[in-house]
């Protein structure tokens, strides 16, 4: 799959870089739970959170009672 592979190419760059950020989300046109647009920004977060781990303090407060 073409998306897939650009993905890993971009991956590639990124690594070589201090400064670049990648994160990518695949629609799935099988399962409409999967594209809407809270899905898609919860694992765009999600994968900003696993690769800088210092912005979890931003976004826990707006999960807290």
């Amino acid at each position: 799959m073409l998306s897939i592979f650009l993905t890993e190419e971009l991956e590639k760059i990124a690594a070589q870089s201090q400064d670049a950020i990648l994160a990518y989300f695949f629609c799935d046109n099988r399962n409409n739970k999967c594209n809407t647009a809270v899905a898609i920004l919860r694992g765009l977060i999600f994968q900003l959170i696993q690769q800088h781990p210092k912005l979890l303090e931003h976004v826990l407060p707006g999960f807290k009672i």
